[in-house]
């Protein structure tokens, strides 16, 4: 599949140490998410994850949403640290009007699925009505190169 300017979007394996999350659009995780911003992260990317659809673009995401992959280095920031921006950053109250910006968080391994579990429960202990999608992460595709950094190619961040 290609988008509308010919492009494919490949499909990627996802590093180890990767918290893969998403609010509304690329652009604001992305930014809070940057390295010269917090840390600790090594690098961030954007794709879509999340669907059925093979080979996802912006033009024909399918039921796929866009997600920033945020690698980590656990010796300087930890997950539950990164879990913590996460849900400070994003409106989890909110329901989602779509797949292609929900809220979301996905999980490589048991230890991040128990660190999401915990942290979704804590809320709700004060009552917090929780809608963050919350999934094992299956394939990531790539974005596009022009929404990767997108703020920064903007100027905006």
């Amino acid at each position: 599949m290609t988008d509308q300017k010919g492009k494919t979007c490949p499909l990627l394996e996802t590093p180890e140490n990767t918290a893969p999350l998403e609010w509304d659009d690329f652009g604001g995780p992305e930014v809070t998410f940057a390295p010269k911003n917090l840390p600790g992260v090594i690098s961030t990317r954007v794709g879509y994850s999340g669907g059925e659809k093979k080979f996802p673009t912006y033009y024909s995401i399918g039921d796929h949403t866009e997600v920033i992959q945020v690698t980590f280095d656990p010796k300087k920031i930890s997950y539950g640290k990164l879990l913590d921006i996460f849900f400070d950053e994003h409106s989890y109250r909110s329901k989602p009007y779509c797949n292609q910006y929900r809220s979301g968080v996905w999980y490589q391994n048991e230890e991040q699925k128990k660190a999401i579990s915990t942290k979704i429960d804590n809320l709700k202990k004060w009552g917090a009505t929780v809608h963050t999608h919350v999934a094992e992460l299956g394939e990531f595709y790539y974005a596009e190169e022009y929404h990767q950094k997108y703020y920064v190619k903007q100027g905006r961040a």
